[in-house]
């Protein structure tokens, strides 16, 4: 099991619902949701940042987002 912390912002909190499935990244040490069919925006496995979910790489880092 795998814990995430989202003190004082409401983006990573309000992302994520109860009852979705998501994966553990060990390696960049992140979680992705599996299904993002609802979502505007996507957050970067390698940095973190916020991309909308129609960018094919992150704006910051330049790495592929994972949809």
């Amino acid at each position: 099991m795998h814990t995430k912390s989202a003190e004082d912002d409401d983006t990573v909190y309000n992302y994520y619902q109860i009852g979705d499935k998501v994966r553990h990244h060990g390696g960049v040490n992140s979680i992705e949701k599996y299904d993002k069919s609802k979502d505007d925006i996507i957050f970067c496995n390698a940095c973190a940042s916020i991309n909308d979910i129609q960018d094919d790489y992150c704006h910051r880092c330049k790495c592929p987002l994972l949809k």
